[in-house]
């Protein structure tokens, strides 16, 4: 919970910042989740949108064993972009299993992460 956390929250100040990582502020970040084979999230950096053949993976994490994502659910992926300069994004909830219960992620419309 908390790695994924730091991450939404790297995105969410990278884009604020409109942060490309070489003085160009034309980008905006987010945190791309997938829940397949093999459940995952990935850091990227993007002109608009992450379907954009111009966006950049920064990161990937592959959950560890034992922990799956519920929510998105299995075969669905989930996009948190966060808008460049505001940070704002659209509320969303993440899910997913660890340890026996459900650990819940939450993101509201400002993108505040909790």
């Amino acid at each position: 919970r908390d790695e994924m956390i730091f991450t939404l929250k790297e995105a969410r100040a990278k884009s604020a910042l409109g942060d490309a990582g070489s003085g160009d502020v034309s980008l905006s970040w987010g945190v791309n989740i997938v829940n397949g084979v093999s459940d995952f999230y990935e850091l990227y950096a993007t002109p608009t949108t992450y379907a954009n053949a111009s966006t950049t993976i920064h990161s990937m994490k592959t959950l560890d064993a034992g922990v799956i994502f519920t929510d998105p659910t299995e075969g669905a992926n989930m996009d948190i972009h966060f808008e460049k300069i505001t940070g704002s994004t659209t509320p969303q909830t993440i899910k997913f299993f660890s340890e026996g219960r459900v650990v819940t992620i939450t993101i509201s419309s400002l993108g505040v992460i909790y």
